[in-house]
């Protein structure tokens, strides 16, 4: 059958049925719909709950938990010693709670290792002698290690206590024992914090859920399509093949943005309630404008990858083989992904040009930096995506050949091999 011929509004219009009819077809599959809709749905409300209820959880364990310190010194030291500690400070607010029992040995023990792991043994070993002392605990023992921590805490303002006490009955005063004070201002403000935090894990979060998003509606658009022999009766339209192809690239691309959309979505939304788990202190400002900022970029991005998996599951003939195939394809989007999260990798003239690579290090400076000033960098990334994303529709377009048989380069034969079907 011959194509008809079309008009720009005309062609537009198929793209679109296109991409809907494959879109719908494409989350009828149940693995479509799990990693595209209800994954991204359930993941974050549910690691919520879960980071919520196991630091309650641990939080009571910790504050019902008695640790038991055997300390080796003079008579009536172990009491002065517990009353000293069991005072509250000022400065101990929000100190770990729980209790501290202190029971005095006559003798420190030979082997403080084997005497820390008898039967019924204390958590904590303190060792007084005339001119110091020595803590001996199990690093392997949680409750030692608790217990430790409770000591700390309470150690550094008894001994602030116990020194500016001994200054004072010398005829000192306390402005004279601390002379010079230091005190620790914050100015970056809650907001710059937050995009901060943001640039960390969202940038990675994106590429991950994209290329997840992109996987198998690519492979049930292609090799699926193959597979069920639908492949020629979709071919077959009255329409020009190229619009066809590219409804179904959209429609893969379509796939892709729900999932990034949806997980990025719930990580932001679920991002305050998880940092106020963590730590009561802290709250999260949602860089909005900032976000929307990052959206061009990232349509540019979920286009590449859509289309370069969806160029490569052209190549196969079966799911399972397309399955097979993209799996190590992942990996070239995955590495650069990491590498751009690292500590000291930044925007230049040169990352800006490396696919994948480029993406995250441009999310995280509009995220975290000033775009007034990077933006010649910024724009150097952005359109180096869009050419990569022509050059992959190309690509995908050229790997889907005239015919319903998969065409690929031999080159890509020979590196990647398509696994035979069982």
């Amino acid at each position: 059958m011959v194509p008809l011929q079309s008009t720009p509004g005309h062609a537009l219009r198929t793209v679109v049925r296109v991409a809907a009819a494959e879109l719908r077809g494409a989350l009828r599959d149940r693995q479509v719909l799990v990693y595209t809709l209800l994954l991204p749905l359930a993941l974050y409300p549910a690691l919520l709950w879960v980071l919520i209820q196991g630091r309650a959880l641990i939080a009571g364990r910790d504050e019902a938990r008695v640790v038991r310190v055997a300390v080796v010194a003079p008579e009536g030291t172990v009491e002065r010693l517990a009353a000293d500690l069991a005072e509250a400070p000022d400065d101990l607010e929000g100190a770990l709670p729980g209790t501290l029992r202190f029971e005095h040995l006559l003798a420190a023990p030979a082997d403080p290792r084997a005497f820390l792991r008898g039967d019924d043994a204390p958590e904590l070993l303190w060792s007084f002698s005339p001119l110091a002392s020595s803590l001996s605990y199990l690093g392997t023992n949680g409750a030692a290690r608790l217990g430790l921590r409770r000591l700390e805490e309470r150690l550094g303002p008894l001994r602030r206590r116990l020194r500016l006490a001994a200054f004072e009955g010398a005829g000192g005063s306390e402005s004279e024992l601390d002379p010079f004070r230091l005190e620790l201002v914050d100015v970056a403000g809650p907001e710059a914090l937050s995009r901060h935090l943001f640039s960390l894990f969202l940038p990675l979060t994106f590429v991950l859920m994209a290329v997840f998003g992109a996987f198998y509606p690519a492979v049930d658009a292609t090799s699926g399509e193959r597979e069920r022999r639908t492949m020629d009766t979709t071919l077959l339209l009255p329409v020009p093949r190229s619009h066809v192809l590219v409804g179904k690239l959209v429609a893969v691309a379509a796939a892709a943005a729900i999932a990034s959309t949806l997980n990025l979505a719930g990580l932001t939304l679920a991002a305050d309630p998880l940092v106020s788990a963590l730590d009561p202190t802290r709250s999260i400002v949602v860089p909005w404008t900032r976000l929307l900022a990052v959206l061009p970029l990232c349509c540019a991005f979920l286009v590449t990858v859509s289309a370069l998996l969806f160029a490569v599951a052209a190549t196969t003939r079966t799911f399972k083989q397309g399955q097979a195939l993209l799996g190590p394809v992942q990996v070239f989007f995955l590495v650069p992904a990491v590498i751009g999260v690292l500590p000291g990798v930044a925007l230049t003239p040169l990352t800006a040009l490396v696919p994948v690579l480029q993406t995250v290090l441009a999310f995280r400076t509009l995220l975290a930096a000033d775009p007034a000033a990077t933006w010649p960098l910024l724009a150097l990334a952005f359109f180096s995506q869009l050419a990569y994303a022509w050059l992959a529709v190309r690509i995908a377009l050229r790997f889907h050949g005239p015919e319903s048989t998969p065409r690929a380069p031999r080159l890509l034969r020979r590196i990647v091999p398509a696994p035979r079907s069982s």
